[in-house]
């Protein structure tokens, strides 16, 4: 399993990214946890698995709801 969770703000309608993080793992779960402080603005997170197995693989990519501070 590989895990990579990017801090995205929106400024003027456009997404960037702020600070990422990423993860890997041999066994069956995997979870990122992290703390950032952030200023005022309109933030979400996306993140992209990737797992490989016996049967194949998967991906995506998985968007947050947006919190504006």
């Amino acid at each position: 399993i590989y895990l990579s969770s990017t801090l995205q703000r929106n400024s003027n309608g456009k997404w960037s990214d702020v600070k990422s993080w990423s993860t890997s793992s041999t066994s069956s779960s995997a979870s990122i946890l992290a703390t950032y402080q952030v200023s005022s603005g309109t933030y979400r997170v996306e993140t992209y698995y990737y797992v490989s197995g016996d049967g194949g693989y998967e991906s995506d990519e998985i968007f947050s709801k947006t919190v504006t501070y």
